[in-house]
């Protein structure tokens, strides 16, 4: 990623806005030029990704809403914040995939407007999710769990892998970074035993492959 410039700077206005609850992730539909927003407190926002980037729909939509539509039908409530942080518009099934750090996996089947778009919750992750990314090829979607484990899913929401991690230290988070070709991927985490963060690389089937030591030192840090 060298010589990266800027190509368009433009300001949108996004109706019902919370300056509270700030944006966490942004998807796009390349086959109909759709552009989405997301804020953690589940407001969603289209765009036609024209020059003007021209809202799609007259209003937004609100995840939390339909998530807690969605729970209390199953007889369950939504105690507190959900915390989305993560979207993912998944090309093979027309469909628009949400996360939360709360654990909620939740989905929207594409229509013709954001709020004609049938809702699921999909499933949810005992103890919340700490990160989550889809394969470049969104094959694979792989977690870090808050219960010190990783993850492996199929784009039909079926486990096919599942590791543990060494306890996070509290009060830190994770991140997940796949290989261009999604054969492997790395996992951050800061380990609670001595609070050093590594980074530890994996199959797409979850084999530890390597794991770096020393990564407060920078460069000095080695792969093992």
């Amino acid at each position: 990623m060298r010589n990266l410039h800027v190509v368009r700077d433009l300001l949108v206005r996004l109706d019902g806005f919370d300056c509270s609850r700030p944006i966490s992730s942004t998807a796009c539909d390349a086959t109909s030029d759709l552009f989405y927003v997301l804020s953690s407190g589940g407001e969603i926002w289209s765009f036609l990704d024209s020059e003007f980037y021209t809202p799609a729909d007259t209003t937004g939509r609100s995840l939390t809403l339909d998530l807690r539509q969605s729970l209390e039908e199953d007889g369950d409530v939504m105690e507190d914040e959900v915390n989305f942080f993560y979207m993912e518009y998944l090309s093979e099934r027309s469909m628009l995939t949400f996360f939360s750090h709360k654990g909620y996996i939740c989905s929207l089947l594409d229509g013709n407007d954001l709020c004609s778009r049938e809702f699921a919750l999909e499933g949810v992750i005992e103890g919340g999710v700490a990160a989550a990314v889809w394969s470049p090829d969104q094959s694979i979607l792989v977690l870090v769990t808050n219960n010190d484990s990783i993850i492996a899913m199929t784009l039909s929401w079926e486990v096919i892998a599942e590791v543990d991690i060494p306890t996070r230290s509290a009060g830190t988070s994770a991140a997940i970074s796949w290989a261009g070709d999604g054969e492997c991927l790395a996992v951050y985490t800061v380990d609670a035993a001595d609070k050093v963060g590594r980074v530890r690389i994996f199959s797409k089937d979850l084999d530890l492959m390597a794991t770096a030591r020393g990564i407060q030192d920078g460069p000095a840090g080695t792969l093992k």
